[in-house]
């Protein structure tokens, strides 16, 4: 599957991520608190593809902080990469059909 475009401005639209955070636990219940090192690490957490990872501490990056995995094929939006885009779309299709029913009269 190739990569969706928005149908407004042409631009590639984003992947739909589920973002894990790590050293702390959650309070849905999730033990998050393991510290992976690496981003080899972080990858074992998640079977889905791993697009990136946030360290934390300034220096040395002590542990993966957050990763986002994806799962190969969910973006965002099937056919907008924002809202707006996705509004002007609208407006000019509602513009469109206007002007066609002014021709028409």
């Amino acid at each position: 599957m190739t990569k969706p475009t928005c149908w407004c401005c042409g631009k590639p639209i984003a992947k739909k991520v589920q973002t894990l955070y790590f050293g702390m636990s959650s309070d849905k219940g999730e033990d998050r608190t393991a510290k992976p090192k690496t981003r080899a690490e972080a990858q074992l957490h998640n079977n889905f593809q791993l697009v990136s990872v946030r360290y934390a501490g300034r220096l040395d990056n002590d542990y993966v902080m957050r990763a986002s995995y994806w799962d190969g094929e969910s973006y965002i939006s099937e056919f907008f990469c924002k809202e707006s885009c996705a509004a002007e779309f609208g407006k000019d299709a509602a513009r469109s059909i206007k002007e066609r029913r002014l021709v028409r009269n």
